[in-house]
């Protein structure tokens, strides 16, 4: 992987990160110790590997699979929530505020906010 020097990160590639003076850290990055710093390598903090810093790494993996498991249960409690609140408005033949009605309610909207939060992250 040949590196190319840089003086900022507008002077890398897209997803590299422009390393420069870290002495301390010049035998981790994923360039041969022969070249010189400052230089662009991938920018770690999104994970991202590869020779053209567009591979996920195992720990990025993980996450997607967490995030996806977590995005179906958000979905299964959201479905669940619904289901008690229209035994509510059966129940109580309209809405009518007390407090299971009202936790019902207000777990459903900070599930929804939930749900697309994490779909924006």
């Amino acid at each position: 992987m040949a590196t190319q020097v840089c003086t900022s990160n507008e002077d890398c590639r897209a997803n590299e990160y422009c390393f420069g003076r870290t002495e301390w850290y010049e035998s981790q990055l994923p360039w041969n110790n022969n070249l010189t710093l400052p230089g662009c390598a991938c920018n770690t903090f999104y994970a991202w590997t590869g020779q053209n810093c567009d591979t996920l790494s195992a720990s990025s993996k993980v996450v997607v699979a967490i995030s996806s498991l977590n995005c179906f249960l958000l979905l299964w409690c959201l479905f669940n929530l619904f289901v008690v609140f229209q035994q509510f408005r059966r129940r109580d033949k309209g809405i009518k505020l007390h407090a299971g009605m009202t936790t019902t309610m207000i777990s459903i909207v900070a599930g929804i906010g939930l749900l697309g939060w994490n779909s924006l992250t």
